[in-house]
């Protein structure tokens, strides 16, 4: 018995180095799996399976984001990197220049008379983008001549994350010849990127989707648009805007901080003046404020003096023959924008808000007539504002809450009216 145990042990053995000897690697494999035929079928399918290759992509909203940014809870990023190359449908290493509504490849002469520039080193053999600006450091309008950049900065400045996806599997979105790309900015608003130029001065720039007034008739179009700001000495002040936020989230602010911080946000000088573009951006303060302590108290803020210093800067803006009616979303001074000449019925983003209470004298048949507000949904009594023998009444002073009182100064509760045009509107 014991010398059958024996040739039993050695024949396992055997075996066993027999089935070892299968799983070392062979030369033939490996040829077999480098084969320049493209038909091969690799060995370790089992029978009566294709080859197949599976590709998970991603078309959600978010594509439609910027694809290179520091800090994706902002939009605001000013951390380019020119020594790093940015992949998207432009060429990092090639000169773009902007030319007829597009970027069109150019070599590097196109900086030979650039006032402006952002090198790696300061010089000309390493800068990325090229500008000739005039009226830099002048009172007068600055006006862009030139715009050049490097493929690399225009990648990071605008390359969405579906560019960068569809140049890799079908080269990008081309339509008439032309590659498009396609972003929604920062939630379908500005996305701001900024870099500082060799100079010191800021170039600011910002990325959106088109307008519903771009758009037109295709409500699907996603085009990316870049916005061009004037050259600062200190560019976009990102702190401070933060800041501004943030005090307007606290449950006791300061309206003078939040004042404060707004105006280093914007870059505007403190206070108004009798010059329309200082009054147009006290204006726009006033009107955050004022918009932000409603939606915070459900209430406008007390007394007359928010009023009064609203009323004060759109005056300045009109008597600069700048007329209500003709102030545009774009301008600070928004909120001076109105229209007294439409019927009162007419919807407020018609008819406007300040201006359509300024009286020009506008043609035959144009006299206001000032009318009580009539109440409809105040309560009576009570609050602020409130109806009082059917009419709607506002604290002229402090309103407590509290002890629903008005007090301060004046401390009267005035009689609102509203004020509407006799005459047929005319828009010749």
């Amino acid at each position: 018995m014991k010398p059958r145990n024996r040739t039993n042990s050695a024949a396992l053995t055997i075996l066993l180095l027999a089935l070892l000897g299968l799983l070392l690697p062979v030369q033939a494999a490996a040829d077999y799996c480098h084969s320049d035929d493209p038909d091969k079928i690799p060995p370790f399918l089992a029978p009566g399976v294709d080859p197949n290759l599976l590709l998970v992509l991603d078309n959600s909203a978010s594509m439609y984001d910027l694809a290179y940014l520091e800090d994706a809870q902002y939009c605001f990023d000013d951390k380019f990197d020119a020594g790093t190359s940015h992949a998207g449908y432009f060429d990092p290493d090639t000169w773009y220049v902007y030319e007829n509504n597009q970027f069109v490849a150019t070599d590097g002469n196109v900086c030979n008379n650039h006032t402006h520039q952002k090198s790696v080193d300061g010089t000309n053999n390493t800068a990325q983008i090229c500008l000739n600006v005039d009226n830099v450091d002048s009172d007068d309008p600055q006006q862009l001549n030139t715009f050049a950049a490097r493929g690399t900065f225009l990648n990071w400045v605008a390359a969405s994350k579906l560019d960068i996806e569809k140049g890799i599997l079908t080269g990008g979105k081309y339509e008439n010849g032309q590659l498009l790309m396609e972003s929604r900015g920062c939630l379908e608003r500005r996305f701001i990127k900024q870099v500082q130029l060799d100079s010191l001065h800021f170039l600011t720039l910002a990325v959106r989707p088109p307008t519903d007034e771009e758009k037109g008739n295709n409500t699907d179009d996603l085009t990316t648009r870049i916005e061009i700001f004037p050259l600062t000495d200190g560019g976009y002040n990102h702190e401070s805007c933060e800041k501004a936020v943030e005090a307007m989230s606290d449950e006791d602010p300061s309206l003078g901080e939040i004042k404060g911080y707004i105006d280093a946000c914007m870059g505007y000088d403190a206070g108004g003046g009798n010059d329309p573009d200082t009054a147009a951006r006290a204006a726009f303060n006033h009107s955050i404020q004022d918009c932000w302590y409603l939606s915070k108290h459900k209430e406008w803020p007390p007394g007359a003096g928010s009023v009064t210093r609203m009323k004060n800067e759109c005056e300045t803006i009109y008597e600069a023959d700048v007329l209500p009616w003709e102030i545009g979303p774009s301008h600070s001074g928004y909120v001076c924008f109105g229209d007294h000449r439409w019927p009162e019925e007419t919807t407020l983003a018609v008819r406007g808000y300040v201006g359509r209470c300024w009286e020009t004298g506008y043609g035959e048949g144009s006299e206001l007539e000032c009318v009580d507000r009539v109440c409809t949904d105040e309560p009576q009594g009570a609050g602020n504002p409130r109806c009082i023998d059917g009419y709607v009444y506002q604290c002229d002073g402090n309103y407590n809450p509290n002890q629903d009182r008005c007090g301060g100064s004046p401390g009267e509760w005035i009689r609102m009216q509203d004020c509407i045009t006799t005459g047929e509107f005319d828009d010749e």
